[in-house]
């Protein structure tokens, strides 16, 4: 890969999707798995336990042609979930479905690590940031958990709150591009989303708030302990534990 853009760390995700022959060319600790027209990553800065990105390869070979020199979209139209809702036209459904399918396949890998890790599952959520961190399309696929060392600022725990409106899920999106629905897509406001990032610091799943940083994450970590110490006795007691605590939200 070529690192001469100067402003490479915003460009990487690009450059890994413009890579032709992935498994050869992209380290086994970036690259997770990849097909002709998507691929799925480690995150870099992982947010939580589980933490992967899906994005779109480029170029985005037509199905009956799969020469990696033909592309049914221009690679601008890739820059963002903005840019792939309003200029994607009729093969955003056709490309989503592709992120779809691959996001399944990961959830359910991480499910699998899930359970050998920890001896119970929790829950996963699959989204879109409204305003990225980063140039080209990509699916979060990230457990609900938010215990990571990188997970230390304010900006960080409202991107990946389910409940804001930063993080934006991926059923909405397949709604709106199902429906034809192109009014939500503007009403939504993406590029204006970016002022929620300075909401108050809280638990989306109890409300209460935090002073800071290290507050939220000792009580996030209580949390999960708690959740933890529940699963593993139903499944003990019963032999399973409760769908509504494993199944992903939003998704």
């Amino acid at each position: 890969m070529s690192k001469k853009t100067s402003n490479f760390p915003l460009q990487i995700l690009r450059e890994y999707a413009k890579v032709r022959s992935p498994a050869r060319n992209i380290p086994p600790s970036v690259l997770l798995s990849h097909t002709p027209y998507v691929m799925s990553i480690h995150d870099a800065y992982p947010k939580s336990k589980y933490h992967f990105l899906i994005l779109p390869r480029f170029p985005y070979p037509p199905e009956a042609d799969l020469e990696r020199d033909k592309s049914i979209l221009p690679l601008g139209v890739f820059d963002s979930l903005e840019t792939f809702l309003m200029k994607g036209g009729e093969h955003r459904w056709t490309v989503l479905q592709q992120m779809v399918n691959m996001a399944r396949d990961v959830e359910e890998m991480i499910r699998d690590e899930m359970f050998k890790t920890e001896g119970f599952t929790w829950k996963i959520y699959m989204g879109f940031h409204a305003v990225p961190s980063m140039n080209h399309l990509h699916l979060h696929v990230i457990s609900d958990d938010h215990l990571s060392p990188h997970f230390k600022t304010k900006k960080h725990h409202n991107s990946f709150r389910p409940d804001l409106g930063f993080f934006v899920p991926l059923a909405s999106v397949e709604g709106w591009i199902k429906m034809g629905d192109e009014e939500s897509i503007r009403r939504h406001e993406l590029n204006s989303s970016e002022i929620l990032l300075s909401s108050p610091l809280s638990c989306f799943r109890c409300d209460e708030s935090f002073g800071n940083m290290p507050e939220l994450k000792r009580h996030l970590e209580g949390e999960f302990q708690a959740r933890k110490k529940k699963a593993l006795k139903e499944i003990e007691t019963t032999g399973r534990q409760r769908d509504s605590d494993v199944s992903s939200e939003e998704s």
